[in-house]
């Protein structure tokens, strides 16, 4: 139902991006409440190596479907990488951080497992600078200030290296703004 009705297409906005700002390949990669596999298919291309995590069993067996991913955990995403000793160029939180609320705690795990200038591309339901860092929408979800991801970002020490403002799907017929970011991994000292 994301690709009909509601027009979904960030994995292929946040794809865009990352070619913008990268011509790498071969990238070790998470793809971070991966659900179905929608993001894995958009990225497998650069990815010699791709994991999927996601807290729903039924978004993985739909996933496993698709035959691109080395491992489909069913974890929290913090609590699994913060299991994790390897490291990633490349981590994607596409559609994910919607369902959360404060972001710190996965900026933090995800830092501490990127490799060297990695790529953190994530997306968010875009809330006006006006509204404070985030709200928790009549949805359900998430939305977050463009402000606040800077400031987290930086907190974690990660520079945007890539953002647009683009609709990111439609709700009851109106489109969602999103914002899509690709964050590099910035030196740490």
């Amino acid at each position: 139902s994301l690709l009909g009705d509601s027009g979904y297409d960030g994995p292929t906005t946040l794809r865009r991006l990352l070619d913008g700002v990268s011509d790498a390949t071969d990238l070790r990669a998470v793809d971070l409440g991966c659900g179905t596999g929608l993001t894995g298919l958009a990225f497998q291309d650069v990815s010699s190596d791709i994991k999927g995590v996601d807290l729903s069993s039924n978004m993985l067996k739909e996933a496993a479907k698709k035959n691109i991913y080395s491992e489909l955990v069913c974890e929290d995403v913090v609590t699994w990488l913060q299991e994790q000793s390897n490291q990633f160029d490349l981590v994607i939180a596409a559609d994910m951080l919607i369902y959360v609320g404060r972001l710190e705690s996965v900026f933090e795990a995800v830092r501490s497992r990127c490799s060297e200038n990695a790529r953190f591309a994530i997306t968010t339901e875009l809330l006006g600078e006006d509204e404070g860092d985030m709200d928790l929408r009549s949805s359900g979800r998430y939305a977050h200030s463009n402000s606040y991801v800077e400031r987290v970002a930086e907190e974690h020490p990660f520079e945007v290296e890539a953002y647009e403002c683009a609709p990111l799907r439609k709700e009851n017929k109106e489109w969602l703004e999103g914002g899509f970011y690709i964050l590099k991994a910035a030196a740490q000292g």
